[in-house]
């Protein structure tokens, strides 16, 4: 009886055995994942246009502040990220994977160029800025370089497992 209500033996009811609930369908958990994937994605991209908007190019402070703000803001993107190319792969979606693969090398690409943006504002920022300011500029240069490190490699990773994926998924179909 125990064995039978923690599920592990006995038999099913037949009108269970010819029933199949969508629970039960492979992949069907991966289109929730996407859609919170997708979700977690329009928050974090809002977000970073939020902070880029409006431009202003050539001010070393906006630029800074920016940079900061977007690194800061990559990890919400990232998992909606994820979500999204994982549930893509998942339910067999290569075209839509290619599509994020590549979008995945453009923002390891984005990573670098900010970082080096934010690089070239770092002495300018610490020449002048108060003294009491130094310490909260010197935390946000040792975590935008580690962000910047970090999220880098995951992307470019991503976007070159994924196009090798898709790339393995297509020959074997063809050996098949």
């Amino acid at each position: 009886m125990t064995a039978q209500v923690l599920g592990v033996g006995g038999s099913r009811p037949r009108s269970e055995e010819g029933s199949r609930s969508r629970s039960n369908i492979p992949g069907y958990a991966w289109k929730p994942v996407g859609w919170f994937g997708l979700l977690f994605l329009i928050i974090g991209v809002a977000d970073m246009a939020l902070v880029w908007y409006p431009l202003r190019p050539g001010n070393p402070a906006w630029e800074f502040g920016a940079v900061d703000l977007t690194f800061s803001s990559l990890p919400v993107v990232t998992i909606g990220f994820a979500g999204l190319l994982a549930s893509a792969l998942a339910l067999g979606r290569t075209r839509f994977g290619v599509a994020l693969a590549l979008i995945a090398l453009l923002v390891a690409l984005g990573c670098v160029g900010g970082y080096l943006l934010f690089l070239s504002d770092v002495p300018l920022a610490l020449r002048n800025s108060p003294a009491e300011v130094i310490p909260g500029i010197r935390k946000a240069i040792f975590r935008n370089s580690v962000f910047a490190v970090c999220f880098t490699t995951a992307y470019l990773a991503a976007g070159i497992a994924t196009l090798r994926h898709v790339r393995a998924t297509k020959r074997e179909g063809v050996n098949a």
